[in-house]
């Protein structure tokens, strides 16, 4: 299915949370004509630090491939209540 998307000149907005970046990496790696776009920055854990690593380290191996995008949409909604404040993501 995922590899029929270039032919279209379809890339694949892939919707995960921090602890599923390490399949996300397998998946954009075995399939590396397709475009991935991580959408939400791979859902960090804002109000809880203890996530932190891993979120990071997903991201970075991401980084390194070079059919993968980030898009920075939805980050308030990482932080998953009302009431956020730009302070919340310094």
């Amino acid at each position: 299915g995922l590899s029929a998307l270039p032919a279209f000149n379809l890339p694949f907005d892939i919707l995960v949370e921090h602890d599923q970046l390490a399949f996300t990496l397998d998946l954009a790696a075995a399939l590396p004509e397709v475009t991935f776009n991580l959408n939400h920055l791979g859902y960090p854990t804002i109000t809880n630090s203890s996530n932190w690593d891993t979120w990071v380290a997903g991201i970075q191996a991401l980084a390194a491939l070079p059919n993968v995008y980030v898009k920075l949409s939805g980050l308030p909604q990482t932080y998953a209540a009302p009431g956020w404040t730009a302070a919340d993501f310094s």
